[in-house]
Protein backbone atom coordinates (compact mmCIF):
# COMPACT_ATOMS: atom_id res chain seq x y z
CA UNK A 1 0.00 0.00 0.00
CA UNK A 2 1.79 2.87 -0.99
CA UNK A 3 0.99 7.21 -1.10
CA UNK A 4 3.05 9.89 -3.06
CA UNK A 5 2.76 13.22 -2.66
CA UNK A 6 5.60 15.27 -4.16
CA UNK A 7 5.91 19.35 -3.60
CA UNK A 8 9.37 19.65 -5.77
CA UNK A 9 10.34 17.67 -8.68
CA UNK A 10 13.98 18.75 -8.23
CA UNK A 11 13.75 16.87 -4.71
CA UNK A 12 13.37 13.16 -4.02
CA UNK A 13 10.11 12.41 -1.57
CA UNK A 14 10.75 11.21 1.94
CA UNK A 15 10.59 7.49 2.11
CA UNK A 16 8.25 7.05 5.25
CA UNK A 17 7.83 3.50 6.47
CA UNK A 18 4.35 3.22 8.52
CA UNK A 19 3.53 0.07 11.01
CA UNK A 20 0.17 -1.07 12.21
CA UNK A 21 -2.63 -3.80 12.21
CA UNK A 22 -5.53 -2.32 10.48
CA UNK A 23 -7.36 -5.24 11.52
CA UNK A 24 -8.24 -3.16 14.95
CA UNK A 25 -10.42 -0.09 15.15
CA UNK A 26 -7.68 1.82 16.79
CA UNK A 27 -5.58 1.64 14.11
CA UNK A 28 -7.52 2.00 11.20
CA UNK A 29 -8.39 5.57 13.09
CA UNK A 30 -4.73 6.28 13.46
CA UNK A 31 -4.29 5.69 9.85
CA UNK A 32 -6.82 7.84 8.75
CA UNK A 33 -5.01 10.63 10.91
CA UNK A 34 -1.62 10.14 8.93
CA UNK A 35 -3.66 9.74 5.79
CA UNK A 36 -4.76 13.34 6.83
CA UNK A 37 -1.56 14.83 7.05
CA UNK A 38 -0.86 13.60 3.34
CA UNK A 39 -2.88 15.67 2.23
CA UNK A 40 -1.37 18.43 3.23
CA UNK A 41 1.67 19.78 1.51
CA UNK A 42 3.78 16.57 2.41
CA UNK A 43 6.58 15.38 0.58
CA UNK A 44 5.79 11.89 1.37
CA UNK A 45 6.61 8.31 -0.71
CA UNK A 46 4.84 6.51 1.93
CA UNK A 47 5.18 2.30 2.30
CA UNK A 48 2.46 1.09 4.85
CA UNK A 49 3.33 -2.17 5.97
CA UNK A 50 -0.54 -3.47 7.38
CA UNK A 51 -0.49 -7.11 8.04
CA UNK A 52 0.42 -8.47 11.61
CA UNK A 53 2.61 -11.54 9.42
CA UNK A 54 4.78 -8.62 8.06
CA UNK A 55 5.71 -6.50 10.95
CA UNK A 56 9.04 -8.08 11.43
CA UNK A 57 12.24 -7.15 12.62
CA UNK A 58 13.46 -8.33 9.09
CA UNK A 59 11.36 -5.92 7.14
CA UNK A 60 12.36 -2.85 9.53
CA UNK A 61 16.19 -3.93 8.32
CA UNK A 62 15.23 -4.38 4.82
CA UNK A 63 13.16 -1.07 4.45
CA UNK A 64 16.62 0.71 6.15
CA UNK A 65 18.53 -0.61 3.60
CA UNK A 66 15.73 0.64 0.60
CA UNK A 67 17.04 4.07 2.09
CA UNK A 68 13.73 5.01 4.47
CA UNK A 69 13.81 8.38 5.40
CA UNK A 70 11.63 7.73 8.51
CA UNK A 71 8.94 5.42 10.73
CA UNK A 72 5.78 5.54 12.18
CA UNK A 73 4.91 2.36 14.49
CA UNK A 74 2.23 1.55 16.83
CA UNK A 75 1.38 -0.01 19.71
CA UNK A 76 0.17 -2.92 17.35
CA UNK A 77 3.78 -3.70 16.07
CA UNK A 78 6.04 -6.69 18.15
CA UNK A 79 8.79 -6.31 20.22
CA UNK A 80 11.07 -7.45 17.54
CA UNK A 81 10.17 -4.13 15.41
CA UNK A 82 11.01 -2.18 18.42
CA UNK A 83 14.12 -3.90 18.61
CA UNK A 84 15.35 -2.86 15.33
CA UNK A 85 14.19 0.11 15.31
CA UNK A 86 16.22 0.89 18.09
CA UNK A 87 19.34 0.12 15.82
CA UNK A 88 18.69 2.74 13.58
CA UNK A 89 19.46 6.34 13.14
CA UNK A 90 16.72 7.90 10.93
CA UNK A 91 13.80 9.75 12.83
CA UNK A 92 10.89 6.99 14.19
CA UNK A 93 7.69 8.40 15.70
CA UNK A 94 6.13 5.64 18.27
CA UNK A 95 2.20 5.68 19.29
CA UNK A 96 1.24 4.01 22.41
CA UNK A 97 4.56 2.16 22.63
CA UNK A 98 5.50 2.22 26.46
CA UNK A 99 8.07 0.29 28.46
CA UNK A 100 10.40 -0.66 25.72
CA UNK A 101 13.99 0.80 25.59
CA UNK A 102 13.43 3.08 22.06
CA UNK A 103 11.48 5.34 24.47
CA UNK A 104 14.27 6.09 26.82
CA UNK A 105 15.81 8.92 25.65
CA UNK A 106 17.02 8.36 22.28
CA UNK A 107 17.75 11.94 19.98
CA UNK A 108 15.63 10.00 16.99
CA UNK A 109 12.23 9.25 18.71
CA UNK A 110 9.45 10.89 19.63
CA UNK A 111 6.07 9.34 21.16
CA UNK A 112 2.56 10.26 20.61
CA UNK A 113 0.23 8.91 23.64
CA UNK A 114 -2.94 8.74 24.29
CA UNK A 115 -3.52 10.63 27.64
CA UNK A 116 -4.61 7.27 29.78
CA UNK A 117 -4.64 9.67 32.59
CA UNK A 118 -6.96 11.75 31.21
CA UNK A 119 -9.10 8.23 30.52
CA UNK A 120 -8.96 7.71 33.88
CA UNK A 121 -10.05 11.35 35.06
CA UNK A 122 -12.83 11.41 32.69
CA UNK A 123 -14.45 8.34 34.18
CA UNK A 124 -13.90 8.80 37.72
CA UNK A 125 -15.65 12.29 36.96
CA UNK A 126 -18.57 11.30 34.78
CA UNK A 127 -19.23 8.76 37.92
CA UNK A 128 -18.66 11.21 41.21
CA UNK A 129 -20.93 13.67 38.85
CA UNK A 130 -23.74 11.71 39.17
CA UNK A 131 -23.81 11.72 42.77
CA UNK A 132 -25.73 8.44 43.40
CA UNK A 133 -22.84 5.58 44.01
CA UNK A 134 -22.09 3.82 47.33
CA UNK A 135 -18.85 2.21 46.07
CA UNK A 136 -16.83 2.44 43.26
CA UNK A 137 -14.37 -0.11 41.63
CA UNK A 138 -12.13 -1.11 38.60
CA UNK A 139 -10.54 -4.04 36.73
CA UNK A 140 -7.81 -4.28 34.23
CA UNK A 141 -9.43 -8.07 33.07
CA UNK A 142 -6.02 -9.42 33.39
CA UNK A 143 -3.72 -6.83 30.92
CA UNK A 144 -0.70 -5.86 32.56
CA UNK A 145 0.25 -3.79 30.17
CA UNK A 146 1.66 -0.02 31.27
CA UNK A 147 -1.37 1.69 29.56
CA UNK A 148 -3.83 -0.21 32.17
CA UNK A 149 -1.98 0.05 34.97
CA UNK A 150 -1.66 4.10 34.36
CA UNK A 151 -5.27 3.77 33.91
CA UNK A 152 -5.71 1.67 37.34
CA UNK A 153 -3.21 4.19 39.51
CA UNK A 154 -4.61 7.55 38.02
CA UNK A 155 -8.66 6.36 38.89
CA UNK A 156 -7.88 4.62 42.41
CA UNK A 157 -5.83 8.07 43.17
CA UNK A 158 -8.42 10.35 42.13
CA UNK A 159 -11.04 8.59 44.15
CA UNK A 160 -8.71 8.42 47.37
CA UNK A 161 -8.30 12.09 46.96
CA UNK A 162 -11.87 12.50 47.67
CA UNK A 163 -11.56 9.76 50.41
CA UNK A 164 -13.33 7.27 48.50
CA UNK A 165 -11.92 3.18 48.83
CA UNK A 166 -11.94 1.90 44.86
CA UNK A 167 -11.89 -1.70 44.72
CA UNK A 168 -10.02 -3.52 42.23
CA UNK A 169 -10.51 -6.82 40.71
CA UNK A 170 -8.09 -9.17 40.56
CA UNK A 171 -7.86 -11.94 38.13
CA UNK A 172 -8.35 -15.51 39.93
CA UNK A 173 -5.97 -18.29 38.90
CA UNK A 174 -8.27 -20.84 40.40
CA UNK A 175 -11.44 -20.04 39.15
CA UNK A 176 -12.87 -18.61 35.64
CA UNK A 177 -13.30 -15.34 34.81
CA UNK A 178 -16.48 -15.05 34.52
CA UNK A 179 -17.28 -16.92 37.77
CA UNK A 180 -14.92 -14.78 39.46
CA UNK A 181 -16.72 -11.64 38.62
CA UNK A 182 -19.94 -12.51 39.57
CA UNK A 183 -18.69 -13.33 43.17
CA UNK A 184 -17.27 -9.96 42.96
CA UNK A 185 -19.84 -7.87 42.17
CA UNK A 186 -22.34 -9.29 44.06
CA UNK A 187 -20.33 -8.25 47.34
CA UNK A 188 -19.57 -4.23 46.04
CA UNK A 189 -21.68 -2.26 48.02
CA UNK A 190 -24.75 -0.85 45.20
CA UNK A 191 -25.59 1.40 43.34
CA UNK A 192 -21.67 0.79 42.39
CA UNK A 193 -19.56 2.58 39.32
CA UNK A 194 -17.23 0.25 38.18
CA UNK A 195 -14.37 1.13 35.35
CA UNK A 196 -13.10 -1.58 32.92
CA UNK A 197 -9.63 -0.84 31.06
CA UNK A 198 -11.15 -1.42 27.61
CA UNK A 199 -14.32 -1.98 26.44
CA UNK A 200 -13.72 -5.76 25.76
CA UNK A 201 -13.42 -6.21 29.54
CA UNK A 202 -16.39 -3.80 30.43
CA UNK A 203 -18.29 -6.00 28.23
CA UNK A 204 -16.99 -9.43 29.84
CA UNK A 205 -18.39 -7.35 33.37
CA UNK A 206 -21.75 -6.50 31.90
CA UNK A 207 -22.26 -10.28 30.83
CA UNK A 208 -21.11 -11.38 34.25
CA UNK A 209 -23.56 -8.68 36.16
CA UNK A 210 -26.35 -10.50 34.09
CA UNK A 211 -25.58 -13.51 35.60
CA UNK A 212 -25.52 -12.18 39.06
CA UNK A 213 -28.96 -10.61 37.71
CA UNK A 214 -27.80 -7.11 38.89
CA UNK A 215 -29.93 -4.30 37.25
CA UNK A 216 -27.29 -2.37 34.92
CA UNK A 217 -27.06 0.48 35.65
CA UNK A 218 -29.23 0.97 38.65
CA UNK A 219 -27.18 -1.46 40.84
CA UNK A 220 -24.06 -1.17 39.03
CA UNK A 221 -22.88 1.49 36.05
CA UNK A 222 -19.93 0.19 33.87
CA UNK A 223 -17.89 2.17 31.44
CA UNK A 224 -15.37 0.87 29.22
CA UNK A 225 -12.72 2.76 27.14
CA UNK A 226 -11.84 2.84 23.16
CA UNK A 227 -15.06 3.52 22.08
CA UNK A 228 -14.89 0.11 20.03
CA UNK A 229 -18.83 0.56 18.44
CA UNK A 230 -18.73 -2.88 17.45
CA UNK A 231 -18.44 -3.85 21.17
CA UNK A 232 -20.40 -0.67 22.12
CA UNK A 233 -23.03 -1.02 20.42
CA UNK A 234 -23.85 -4.78 20.52
CA UNK A 235 -23.34 -5.08 24.51
CA UNK A 236 -26.75 -5.68 26.61
CA UNK A 237 -27.16 -2.92 27.44
CA UNK A 238 -25.23 -1.00 25.47
CA UNK A 239 -22.16 0.50 27.13
CA UNK A 240 -20.76 3.65 27.82
CA UNK A 241 -17.07 4.22 26.32
CA UNK A 242 -14.44 6.99 26.54
CA UNK A 243 -13.12 7.62 23.64
CA UNK A 244 -9.52 8.07 22.92
CA UNK A 245 -8.52 10.38 19.72
CA UNK A 246 -6.89 8.01 17.92
CA UNK A 247 -7.03 9.53 14.57
CA UNK A 248 -5.57 12.60 16.11
CA UNK A 249 -2.52 10.30 17.25
CA UNK A 250 -1.88 9.47 13.63
CA UNK A 251 -1.65 12.83 12.26
CA UNK A 252 0.08 14.19 15.03
CA UNK A 253 2.39 11.64 14.60
CA UNK A 254 3.21 12.25 10.86
CA UNK A 255 3.45 15.65 11.63
CA UNK A 256 6.29 15.30 14.50
CA UNK A 257 8.14 12.81 12.14
CA UNK A 258 7.73 15.50 9.07
CA UNK A 259 9.62 17.85 11.26
CA UNK A 260 12.35 15.85 12.50
CA UNK A 261 12.79 14.17 8.56
CA UNK A 262 12.87 18.49 7.83
CA UNK A 263 15.93 18.71 11.28
CA UNK A 264 13.27 21.48 12.87
CA UNK A 265 14.95 21.99 16.51
CA UNK A 266 11.64 23.07 17.70
CA UNK A 267 10.13 19.53 17.51
CA UNK A 268 9.82 18.70 21.68
CA UNK A 269 11.49 15.82 23.16
CA UNK A 270 8.77 14.93 25.60
CA UNK A 271 6.27 12.31 24.79
CA UNK A 272 2.98 14.02 23.11
CA UNK A 273 -0.64 12.77 24.77
CA UNK A 274 -2.94 13.14 23.21
CA UNK A 275 -6.71 14.54 25.08
CA UNK A 276 -9.81 12.33 24.89
CA UNK A 277 -12.80 12.97 23.55
CA UNK A 278 -16.26 13.25 25.14
CA UNK A 279 -17.65 10.32 26.82
CA UNK A 280 -20.15 8.17 24.54
CA UNK A 281 -22.99 8.00 26.93
CA UNK A 282 -24.94 4.44 26.42
CA UNK A 283 -27.44 2.75 28.44
CA UNK A 284 -24.94 0.98 30.88
CA UNK A 285 -24.43 4.32 32.64
CA UNK A 286 -27.41 6.78 31.60
CA UNK A 287 -28.42 9.21 34.53
CA UNK A 288 -31.08 6.91 36.29
CA UNK A 289 -35.33 7.60 37.10
CA UNK A 290 -37.03 10.09 39.52
CA UNK A 291 -36.96 6.59 42.11
CA UNK A 292 -32.74 6.82 41.34
CA UNK A 293 -32.38 10.01 42.94
CA UNK A 294 -34.81 9.26 45.75
CA UNK A 295 -32.27 6.05 46.57
CA UNK A 296 -29.39 8.47 46.43
CA UNK A 297 -31.23 10.67 48.79
CA UNK A 298 -31.98 7.71 51.26
CA UNK A 299 -28.14 6.59 51.04
CA UNK A 300 -26.96 9.58 51.62
CA UNK A 301 -28.97 9.66 55.10
CA UNK A 302 -27.97 5.95 55.88
CA UNK A 303 -24.13 7.11 55.26
CA UNK A 304 -24.42 9.52 57.83
CA UNK A 305 -26.09 7.74 60.04
CA UNK A 306 -25.93 4.14 60.21
CA UNK A 307 -23.66 3.66 62.95
CA UNK A 308 -26.09 5.86 65.30
CA UNK A 309 -28.57 2.62 64.99
CA UNK A 310 -31.12 3.90 62.52
CA UNK A 311 -33.46 1.65 60.81
CA UNK A 312 -35.58 1.39 58.20
CA UNK A 313 -38.13 3.30 59.44
CA UNK A 314 -35.96 6.14 60.20
CA UNK A 315 -35.09 6.38 56.59
CA UNK A 316 -38.84 6.35 55.43
CA UNK A 317 -39.55 8.90 57.67
CA UNK A 318 -36.33 11.39 56.83
CA UNK A 319 -37.49 11.08 53.12
CA UNK A 320 -41.13 11.33 53.49
CA UNK A 321 -42.32 7.82 52.18
CA UNK A 322 -44.01 5.01 52.99
CA UNK A 323 -41.75 1.92 54.52
CA UNK A 324 -43.75 -0.22 51.46
CA UNK A 325 -42.60 2.50 49.16
CA UNK A 326 -39.03 2.62 50.49
CA UNK A 327 -38.81 -1.45 49.82
CA UNK A 328 -40.03 -1.29 46.41
CA UNK A 329 -37.72 1.63 45.22
CA UNK A 330 -34.48 -0.55 47.10
CA UNK A 331 -35.27 -3.10 45.46
CA UNK A 332 -35.80 -1.72 41.81
CA UNK A 333 -32.98 0.56 42.11
CA UNK A 334 -30.10 -1.41 44.47
CA UNK A 335 -31.31 -4.72 44.46
CA UNK A 336 -31.32 -5.39 47.99
CA UNK A 337 -33.41 -4.11 50.65
CA UNK A 338 -32.80 -1.13 52.85
CA UNK A 339 -31.51 -2.87 56.02
CA UNK A 340 -29.23 -4.69 53.72
CA UNK A 341 -27.82 -1.08 52.82
CA UNK A 342 -27.76 -0.25 56.67
CA UNK A 343 -25.95 -3.02 57.41
CA UNK A 344 -23.34 -2.93 54.49
CA UNK A 345 -22.86 0.89 55.70
CA UNK A 346 -22.31 -0.31 58.86
CA UNK A 347 -19.58 -3.27 57.82
CA UNK A 348 -17.52 -0.74 55.61
CA UNK A 349 -17.27 1.30 58.71
CA UNK A 350 -16.49 -1.75 61.00
CA UNK A 351 -13.88 -2.94 58.12
CA UNK A 352 -12.35 1.00 58.29
CA UNK A 353 -12.08 0.98 62.02
CA UNK A 354 -10.10 -2.47 61.84
CA UNK A 355 -7.46 -0.85 59.05
CA UNK A 356 -7.18 2.54 61.14
CA UNK A 357 -7.43 1.85 65.11
CA UNK A 358 -6.46 -0.71 67.51
CA UNK A 359 -9.90 -0.33 69.21
CA UNK A 360 -11.38 -4.02 70.37
CA UNK A 361 -13.65 -6.28 68.29
CA UNK A 362 -16.71 -5.07 71.01
CA UNK A 363 -15.66 -1.38 70.81
CA UNK A 364 -15.46 -1.48 67.23
CA UNK A 365 -19.39 -3.41 67.17
CA UNK A 366 -20.67 -0.92 69.72
CA UNK A 367 -19.70 2.00 67.77
CA UNK A 368 -20.73 1.17 64.38
CA UNK A 369 -24.54 -0.21 65.82
CA UNK A 370 -24.33 -3.71 66.55
CA UNK A 371 -25.64 -4.84 69.20
CA UNK A 372 -24.03 -8.11 69.28
CA UNK A 373 -19.96 -8.56 68.87
CA UNK A 374 -20.79 -12.16 67.87
CA UNK A 375 -23.35 -11.16 65.36
CA UNK A 376 -20.78 -8.71 63.69
CA UNK A 377 -18.08 -11.25 63.60
CA UNK A 378 -20.63 -13.78 61.80
CA UNK A 379 -21.27 -11.02 59.52
CA UNK A 380 -18.04 -9.98 58.88
CA UNK A 381 -16.57 -12.78 57.81
CA UNK A 382 -19.47 -13.96 55.42
CA UNK A 383 -19.55 -10.38 53.97
CA UNK A 384 -15.61 -10.28 53.56
CA UNK A 385 -14.87 -13.65 53.46
CA UNK A 386 -12.30 -13.47 56.53
CA UNK A 387 -12.40 -13.12 60.32
CA UNK A 388 -12.14 -9.71 61.36
CA UNK A 389 -8.82 -10.71 63.33
CA UNK A 390 -7.36 -11.79 59.95
CA UNK A 391 -8.36 -9.01 58.13
CA UNK A 392 -6.06 -6.56 60.68
CA UNK A 393 -3.46 -8.44 61.06
CA UNK A 394 -3.12 -9.21 57.07
CA UNK A 395 -3.81 -5.04 56.86
CA UNK A 396 -0.70 -4.37 58.88
CA UNK A 397 1.69 -6.83 57.58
Amino acid sequence: MHAQKTTSASLRPKRVVVMTNRMTVDCQDRLRGIERFLETEADWSAHFVVKAGDMTGEVVREESRRGADGFIVDISVGTDVLDALAGLRVPVVTIDVRGHAICDGRRNVRTVCCDDEGVARAAATHFLDQERFHSFAFTRGGIDAPWARIRERTFTRMLADRGIFCHVFETQQNMPERKALVQWLRKLPKPAAVMAVNDDTAARILRAAADARLRIPQSVAVLGSDNDELVCQNSVPTLSSIPPDFEEEGFRAAQILDALMRGEASVPDAPVFIPVRPIAVRESTAPVSQAGFLIRRAQQFIDKNACKGIGVDDVARHLGVSRRLLYLRFREIKGIAPFEAIRDRRLEAVRHRLLTTHETVAAIAADCGFESETHLMHLFKRRFGVTMRAFRQRARA
